[in-house]
């Protein structure tokens, strides 16, 4: 459906002799000397390939789906923007979260050796275990519950990594969007502006 869309869009611009992608291309050439010095040769060149129409009614519609276009990458614009704002909240909200995560998780770690130590230091004054008999297995369990924590760590580390990755690439994504949408949307203003300058010269009714 999106690309029978687009086609029949693109279809309709040729019928203006208009091709979206090589004026837009032109659009940023503006103000480059080896290209359009600044904006009025840009719109001199536009003038100049439509200078042998004489309909006014071509300008018009010309007009009205130069419009529609407009009014479509405003929307889009309007979306991303929409969805930028949260998004970079989410960043922020992140980037805040993590550092206290890991050292709440670190100091987990600590406590249940600390904890560990004390309980079998405690045992083996009162029970009078031999110290020898003692430590391997205060070791044993000690490092199982070391080795636990470091998991736990080790995956909520590579897991907010990636959360946080994936959001960044999005935030990516919709930053080139926006730019790309702002120049689109200025590039139909600033056309429909010249179209509108061409049909204003044309004779009123009466004159």
């Amino acid at each position: 459906v999106f690309n029978i869309r687009k086609k029949n869009e693109r279809n309709l611009g040729q019928g203006y002799n208009f091709s979206e992608k090589a004026e837009l291309k032109n659009y940023k050439k503006a103000g480059k000397k080896k290209n359009y010095e600044n904006y009025c040769a840009w719109e001199s060149s536009i003038e100049t390939q439509y200078d042998k129409i004489t309909e006014v009614k071509f300008f018009i519609n010309f007009k009205a789906y130069l419009k529609k276009r407009y009014e479509l990458y405003e929307q889009r614009h309007e979306m991303a923007t929409s969805l930028w704002i949260p998004l970079l909240t989410l960043l922020i909200s992140f980037a805040l979260v993590i550092p206290p995560v890991f050292i709440s998780l670190k100091q987990y770690q600590d406590n249940i050796q600390n904890t560990i130590d004390d309980t079998y230091l405690t045992n083996m004054v009162v029970t009078g275990m031999d110290i020898e008999e003692q430590i391997p297995q205060q070791v044993k369990i000690l490092q199982n519950r070391v080795d636990q924590c470091e998991s736990t760590i080790n995956y909520v580390f590579a897991l907010l990594f990636f959360a946080y990755a994936i959001l960044v690439i999005i935030g990516i994504i919709l930053s080139i969007v926006l730019k790309r949408g702002l120049t689109k949307i200025a590039f139909y203003k600033d056309y429909t502006n010249v179209i509108d300058k061409i049909i204003s010269d044309f004779p009123k009714d009466g004159d």
